[in-house]
């Protein structure tokens, strides 16, 4: 469950996959910021499927989300400049429109800390406010969470309660 747009203080050498919507506010051009006590990569789908995000990362292909941020190595607590990536370049985001967000994270030795950030259009750098975060749910016409429908599986001999047989995907 999506509490808050940074942490700290949950130990160390441990990874996490951090997954949700966002809202934009207005709409404009975005600015998406990340730092961490680790690594970090930040992902932003084109719209609120991760379907299109899980599998473009599996295939190393991204031509239906954008990778905002990332990079390696450790940050201060809200550094937003030690490394190359951490500033995503403009995305235009519509109002209202909910698009899919995932944040991996691997701390390792010493204080851990993660956080996001945007700047929205006329307005200056912030931690990505809780009320434009929405925890993710499955869809409940996908049982395994592997990004594919049920129907699909079960009509390609695949099982739809075993995530593995995802890169049978055809």
């Amino acid at each position: 469950v999506i509490t808050a747009s940074a942490f700290s203080g949950y130990g160390q050498n441990y990874g996490l996959r951090l997954r949700g919507y966002i809202t934009a506010p207005a709409s404009g051009e975005y600015t998406f910021w990340e730092c961490g006590g680790g690594d970090v990569s930040l992902s932003l789908a084109t719209d609120e499927n991760s379907t299109a995000l899980h599998q473009s990362i599996r295939l190393n292909d991204r031509p239906n989300n954008r990778i905002h941020a990332g990079h390696k190595g450790v940050t201060g607590p809200l550094e937003w400049t030690k490394a190359k990536g951490q500033q995503s370049k403009p995305v235009k985001l519509i109002a209202g429109k909910k698009y899919y967000l995932e944040v991996l994270y691997k701390a390792g030795e010493g204080p851990d800390h993660l956080a996001i950030a945007w700047q929205v259009p006329g307005g200056t750098p912030e931690l990505i406010p809780l009320s434009a975060l929405e925890s993710y749910t499955r869809a409940a016409t996908d049982l395994d969470d592997d990004g594919m429908p049920d129907a699909l599986e079960r009509a390609y001999g695949l099982d739809p309660t075993d995530a593995a047989d995802a890169s049978g995907d055809l």
